[in-house]
């Protein structure tokens, strides 16, 4: 619709226009939000790492819609393989309606008051628990594609929708992962694309 939006501390989505103008608050869940993404259907689909702002909240994949009167926020997943959702974040939503997101690692972002301080703890205890997650609407529950990977700090999406990039932030690599694994780990099942980069790479962008 022309407008750019944005997650900002709070857990605020802000909307503004690219001339700079019409600045204003479209929702807040309170919480922590790591990431969103525009889905097929239009919904606005985003990563809280720390839903509601409470330590006991935990994570969760949320989406977004507007009915012309109003807009409603919706849950659709708060666990994946049986455990919470730690510290999810950059989601990408495909054409099929399937939404893939990264768990930055297994280090709960609501203990740690927000995703800052669940990064910067993994980053001293290097546990490589981050994963890249996928929520299906037709099975309504999320799954694990991969594990095994330390700081899940970036994903996107080939425009065929067949492979995942990931970054792998705390070493320094990004890998490409096939969007139909399940369960797998990036070091067994990927393939290695670039590593030794410099500091942290994060987010991931693919073009046509």
């Amino acid at each position: 619709d022309g407008w750019l939006y944005a997650a900002v501390a709070g857990g605020k989505v802000i909307r503004i226009r690219p001339d700079g103008t019409g600045l204003a608050e479209v929702f807040s869940t309170g919480g922590d939000i790591t990431g969103l993404c525009f889905g097929a259907d239009g919904a606005l689909y985003l990563t809280d790492a720390a839903m509601g702002g409470t330590l006991a909240g935990g994570g969760g994949l949320l989406k977004a819609s507007f009915d012309g009167w109003a807009v409603s926020v919706e849950p659709l997943a708060t666990t994946a393989g049986g455990q919470r959702l730690a510290c999810p974040m950059a989601p990408v939503a495909a054409a099929d309606g399937k939404v893939y997101f990264t768990e930055y690692s297994a280090v709960s972002a609501a203990a740690q008051k927000g995703a800052k301080g669940a990064v910067l703890t993994d980053l001293l205890a290097h546990t490589g628990g981050g994963s890249v997650c996928v929520w299906d609407p037709a099975a309504g529950r999320v799954s694990v594609v991969a594990g095994g990977i330390a700081g899940a700090g970036g994903l996107a999406l080939s425009p065929a929708g067949d492979t995942l990039y990931v970054s792998e932030s705390e070493n320094g690599r990004v890998w490409a992962l096939p969007a139909s694994l399940r369960g797998g780990t990036a070091e067994q099942d990927g393939t290695l694309l670039f590593t030794g980069l410099p500091a942290y790479p994060a987010g991931l962008s693919c073009a046509a």
